[in-house]
């Protein structure tokens, strides 16, 4: 795990293969900002360690801004998700 995180220091991007898929970290996310900065919320992800992610929104609000054609599904997957549990 030291390593990742020295890696991560290094780069603004580090993916990581876990047993539930990809896990995505950033030191930046566009169009929110600087990892430090964002309002995330705490879960846990990895043998008991609790991480912060992007809520909901703001993942979908991250999809949105980078518009690719796999980002604008997940987007719309995302959408689903959001108002299903309303």
């Amino acid at each position: 795990m030291q390593d990742s995180i020295d890696r991560l220091c290094e780069s603004r991007l580090l993916l990581i293969d876990t047993d539930l898929g990809r896990l995505d970290v950033l030191r930046e996310v566009q169009p929110l900002g600087p990892a430090e900065t964002l309002a995330t919320v705490e879960m846990e992800l990895i043998e008991g360690r609790r991480f912060q992610v992007l809520s909901l929104d703001q993942l979908i609000e991250v999809k949105s801004f980078v518009g690719r054609p796999k980002d604008r599904i997940v987007e719309m997957e995302l959408r689903t998700i959001r108002d299903g549990r309303s």
